[in-house]
């Protein structure tokens, strides 16, 4: 059985994307213009409780393992946003350590985009496509965020570049799904 729930602080228009679920009180939506709304009663109430990239921003993925949330979204002029909570969306940090192309503030009008991110405890997994043309790129952290590794990401016997990838599924460190 569902329910159907209307969340008035977002807006038509404005769509929800994402959702982080806590428990059966504690939920995370974000949006198409870079906004994220929290509830912690059941959804009876939605308070914002972050917002990029000035009605502009795109969020892409979300993942969530205990309190701990990430979640991405495409470039503005300060590059990617990759946020972490460690309090289920409470509170945000904007990681501005994320390798140089990525904080590249040019990032977006060349076609910088998150796509779509897992989370097995604190590894994280971002998957990154620049454009046309280019090879898809992975961002990996094994310890929340605080270091990263930005490789490529080759499919084999597959296109070896011009496609992106919109979502990962790691079924443990080493094997996951694009």
């Amino acid at each position: 059985t569902w329910t159907s729930m209307s969340i008035a602080s977002i807006g038509k228009s404005q769509g929800g994307y994402l959702l982080a679920v806590k428990d059966a009180n504690t939920a995370l939506v974000a949006n198409l213009q870079g906004k994220m709304f929290r509830t912690t009663n059941g959804g009876t109430s939605w308070d914002s409780v972050y917002y990029y990239g000035g009605g502009s921003g795109y969020f892409d993925g979300m993942a969530s393992s205990g309190d701990s949330v990430i979640a991405v979204g495409d470039a503005d002029a300060s590059g990617f946003c990759v946020i972490k909570s460690t309090d289920f969306g409470a509170t945000w940090t904007r990681f501005t350590n994320l390798p140089a192309k990525e904080l590249d503030p040019n990032t977006y009008s060349n076609q910088g985009y998150c796509q779509g991110m897992d989370m097995i405890g604190p590894h994280l997994f971002i998957t990154v496509y620049w454009g046309s043309g280019v090879t898809p790129r992975l961002l990996l952290s094994s310890d929340f965020g605080t270091t990263w590794k930005d490789t490529a990401l080759t499919l084999t016997g597959g296109a070896s570049n011009a496609y992106y990838i919109r979502s990962i599924n790691m079924a443990d460190l080493n094997n996951g799904w694009v």
